[in-house]
C-alpha cells in the first residue's frame, strides 16, 4: 500500500527523563491516553508534486476504526488512479492561486504582472475566501456578470477575456493535481469581442473621374 494509516487524539505525547520523545513499534510518538480516550484514525498517501514542485500529501482523518481508514485510504488511491479523486481538506482557493503562480517559474516578467494583477485585483477578493472543493460554476459566473456591470469606464472584452483565461488555466492546473474534480470555469460565456471597423483604401476611390467616366 502506497499511503498508511494513522490514530489520532488529544492526549499528551510521553517523555523519557532526557525529554526525548518515546516511540511506538512503528516509529511514531507514543501518547499517555486518558482512561475515555476515544482516538480517531486517519489516512495519508503521497500524489506527487504541488505546482511549486513541493510534495502534495493526501490526507483525511475522522475514522472510528483503524479498518474504516485502511478501506477509505484503498478507496481513496483507487480513486486517484483512476483521476476521479478530490482533495476534501481545507485549501481555499487563494492560497492554491498564489501556490500556482508561484510555481510558474518560465513566465516572462509581463505575463506574471498580467497574472499577478488579475489575482490581486480580481480573482482572489471575490473566489479567495472559499475553499477549493466548495467552489461551482455559479461562483465564477456571479464573478465575471459582476466585473461586467463595473460602472464606467469598467473592463473591456478583452480585459475580461484575459481575466478569464488566467482563471482557467489555474483551475486546470487544479483538476491535474486533483483538487477538484472539474475545472467550473471552463464553460462560462463572456461577451465578444468586438473588432474595430477598418476603412480600407482603394485606388478605384481614391482616383478622380475624368471627363465624367
Amino acid at each position: 500500500m502506497r499511503g498508511t494509516v494513522y490514530q489520532r487524539c488529544s492526549c499528551p505525547l510521553v517523555k523519557d527523563a532526557a525529554g526525548a520523545f518515546l516511540k511506538d513499534v512503528n516509529g511514531r510518538n507514543r501518547r499517555a491516553h486518558r482512561p475515555r480516550c476515544k482516538p480517531t484514525w486517519g489516512y495519508v498517501f503521497d500524489a506527487g508534486p504541488r505546482p511549486n514542485g513541493r510534495r502534495l500529501q493526501k490526507t483525511k482523518s475522522g475514522f472510528s476504526t483503524r479498518r474504516e481508514a485502511e478501506r477509505a485510504l484503498t478507496e481513496a488511491l483507487r480513486s486517484f488512479d483512476k483521476g476521479t479523486f478530490v482533495d476534501t481538506g481545507r485549501l481555499t482557493v487563494g492560497t492554491y492561486l498564489a501556490g500556482w503562480l508561484d510555481g510558474k517559474a518560465a513566465l516572462r516578467d509581463t505575463t506574471r504582472r498580467s497574472y499577478e494583477s488579475h489575482l490581486r485585483l480580481y480573482l482572489a477578493p471575490a473566489l479567495g475566501h472559499r475553499r477549493m472543493t466548495e467552489l461551482r460554476y455559479a461562483h465564477v459566473e456571479r464573478l465575471f456578470v459582476d466585473l461586467q456591470r463595473r460602472p464606467s469606464p469598467g473592463l473591456s472584452a478583452a480585459s475580461l477575456r484575459r481575466i478569464y483565461a488566467t482563471l482557467n488555466s489555474a483551475l486546470n492546473g487544479a483538476v491535474k493535481h486533483h483538487l477538484v474534480a472539474t475545472n467550473h470555469a471552463a464553460h462560462v460565456e463572456l461577451p465578444a469581442v468586438r473588432r474595430q471597423e477598418v476603412n480600407v483604401w482603394t485606388m478605384a476611390a481614391d482616383i478622380p473621374r475624368i471627363g465624367g467616366c
